[in-house]
């Protein structure tokens, strides 16, 4: 198995290939066990909807909340409206507002536009980064983790991964952060140096060390914002992001 790609000559684990395949399909069985599945209802919203009909469907909501259903609120533009963002934020903002207090608020952005929102913000230090490229790396991630059902484990598989790239160039082998006359290993590069397949496999390839023992996870209670020297990572993955950011840019 592969533990190390980025490594020189990159590091492979010998394991017994039939009792990890066993592992694997018994932790798969276990978690089927334990999903509960929970109905998802959608409530349509215009950025122009009136007082009233928009009171109803907020009532209609608090009702599937009730139930016990998650609910999924879609803002929909149809041409001119699109010149007109602000008024999809107020209908949205009013809705938070709203339910805020029968129900815990997620924001599911899509990829793409995650992409294109942190694509712009790395861009302004590193040469020009695709957000094609950053959107295709999550959902290879998320893909597989989907296929393993890591589920609540997912977080501790990516906060690991990049506790792991930040401190270490590879197994046993920490990473040199201290600025040199050269300049910060962070500091940006003229062109492009980083590989969409060679992220994704590295992810892997940690995540299943993780499993095995063979990489360090990230410390109880670790976070981004502890590390030093990276101040300006700490800023992008701080900040607010709406999906309006990502329609106006």
């Amino acid at each position: 198995m592969e533990v190390s790609p980025n490594a020189d000559p990159p590091v492979c684990r010998v394991l017994n290939y039939g009792k990890l395949k066993y592992e694997e399909k018994k932790k798969i069985q276990i978690n089927k066990k334990k999903q509960h599945v929970i109905k998802v209802k959608e409530i349509r919203v215009r950025p122009r909807i009136d007082t009233h009909d928009l009171t109803t469907k907020l009532n209609m909501g608090r009702k599937f909340l009730s139930d016990g259903c998650k609910l999924k609120i879609t803002l929909i533009f149809r041409g001119r409206e699109l010149s007109r963002i602000d008024l999809g934020k107020d209908v949205m903002d009013r809705v938070i507002e709203e339910l805020s207090e029968v129900a815990e608020i997620e924001k599911d952005i899509p990829l793409e536009l995650l992409g294109r929102k942190y694509a712009k913000e790395l861009s302004e230090k590193y040469d020009e980064v695709n957000p094609i490229h950053i959107a295709s790396i999550a959902e290879d991630i998320v893909r597989i983790l989907a296929e393993i059902e890591a589920g609540e484990e997912s977080i501790n598989y990516i906060n690991g991964f990049i506790y792991f790239t930040v401190n270490y160039e590879a197994i046993g082998k920490v990473r040199n952060r201290k600025p040199s006359l050269l300049g910060n290993i962070f500091d940006g590069d003229k062109q492009l140096q980083y590989d969409e397949k060679l992220i994704v496999r590295s992810f892997k390839a940690y995540m299943y060390s993780l499993r095995s023992g063979a990489v360090p996870s990230a410390p109880s209670g670790w976070s981004l914002d502890q590390e030093k020297d990276i101040d300006f990572l700490k800023e992008i993955a701080e900040k607010e992001f709406s999906i309006f950011d990502a329609v106006q840019n």
